[in-house]
């Protein structure tokens, strides 16, 4: 795709939010802007973002007569609690937000959930647009309905739904983070092939062979293919509460990891390890074949350079701990999604969902600790 150039995907949500994908596009952000109404505009950026593009962002908006302000906020993961977004709601009102008024979200998945919980909450609602900086934020955390902030025992523990008016995804922003972190949100691009279409994850491998040199190289398109596999899934369930309950794989175990990780692990490299965890899980309770548990660990630690091992630095009894504050226990207790094969889930009366034990839970961590080694069997799920 020609820099400078749009292209618009719709989601197909409860609520219609285009997505706008291109590279360097920063110049044309008023115009989309411009086809709603408003009074003020409000910039919630993260700080490294703001730092980054942000005199170049609000310039554009000054340089068009947009009257805005803007907050900056800590945009790390510790900092997405309560304090925080109290914070945020009650600045946003003393500055003059108003119910006419349009939220703009720059940065990456944090800021996009602690502002889009203060748009889903002051004045009972208020208009916000989506400005993500990320790989991760533009391919995966942007594209659904959710907002959330940790609690003090786990992650995403306290949210809404409430939907951007758009998206604005300029990949010439992704240019500027590190090789890593873009590997750890491509992991969320595996998930969706694995729990989704085997044709995407074969075209994804084949990618991923050629390195990440050829990845940048076409960007856009690449982002554009990895948004459209999630979107694959969300069109069918935008609530992600039954059939779209398959994006959570990986991430009952992952979630409790990335949290006692404190930030040394990004979000995908915790899925990462939370996918191998669960991928042991089902192949020791015979859903899963050998190859496709062999398949987990040579796309994502082989193929992506990812994690998928856990930490030797966390304990087990800790990492299961967090486990039982998981956003996904129900009456049933905790539980988890188990993979048969690329495109098919495990499925227990008529929920994706299945009930693990605390013995269950237990092995599949020691199972993630070692790798491909450990053989032993878990008692079996319900």
């Amino acid at each position: 795709m020609k820099t400078g150039s749009i292209t618009t995907i719709t989601a197909k949500l409860d609520k219609a939010c285009p997505y706008h994908l291109g590279e360097n596009i920063a110049d044309s952000f008023a115009d989309y802007l411009n086809e709603h109404e408003y009074d003020r505009i409000a910039i919630v950026a993260g700080r490294k973002p703001f730092d980054l593009f942000g005199g170049e962002f609000t310039g554009a908006l000054s340089k068009r007569g947009i009257r805005h302000f803007r907050v900056v906020i800590e945009d790390t993961e510790a900092a997405k609690g309560w304090d925080n977004l109290a914070s945020l709601c009650e600045t946003l009102v003393e500055f003059g937000l108003t119910r006419d008024s349009i939220i703009v979200a720059l940065g990456g998945g944090v800021t996009g959930n602690i502002a889009g919980m203060a748009a889903g909450l002051i004045y009972r609602g208020v208009r916000y647009v989506e400005v993500p900086t990320t790989m991760m934020a533009q391919t995966d955390s942007v594209l659904s309905q959710k907002q959330a902030i940790n609690g003090r025992k786990g992650k995403n523990q306290f949210g809404l739904y409430h939907t951007p008016i758009f998206v604005w995804a300029d990949v010439a922003y992704v240019k500027t983070e590190p090789v890593r972190q873009t590997k750890a949100a491509i992991v969320e691009g595996v998930k969706n092939g694995l729990v989704n279409s085997p044709q995407w994850l074969e075209e994804l491998t084949a990618r991923l062979k050629e390195g990440m040199a050829s990845i940048y190289s076409g960007l856009t398109d690449f982002t554009r293919m990895l948004v459209e596999s999630k979107l694959a899934i969300l069109d069918r369930d935008p609530s992600e509460k039954k059939d779209a309950i398959i994006l959570e794989y990986g991430h009952t175990f992952g979630h409790a990891i990335e949290w006692l990780s404190r930030g040394s692990l990004y979000h995908g490299e915790a899925v990462s390890i939370g996918m191998c965890a669960e991928a042991q899980l089902s192949s020791a309770l015979g859903i899963m074949r050998d190859d496709v548990l062999a398949m987990h660990y040579y796309t994502l630690g082989e193929l992506l350079g990812t994690p998928v091992h856990i930490p030797q630095n966390l304990r087990t009894d800790d990492i299961y701990a967090a486990m039982l504050n998981d956003n996904k226990r129900n009456r049933a207790g905790l539980t988890c999604l188990l993979l048969k094969e690329p495109g098919s889930l495990y499925k227990t009366n008529g929920s994706y969902l299945a009930k693990i034990d605390e013995a269950d839970a237990i092995f599949a961590l020691e199972a993630a600790r070692a790798g491909l080694s450990l053989a032993a069997a878990p008692g079996q799920a319900n």
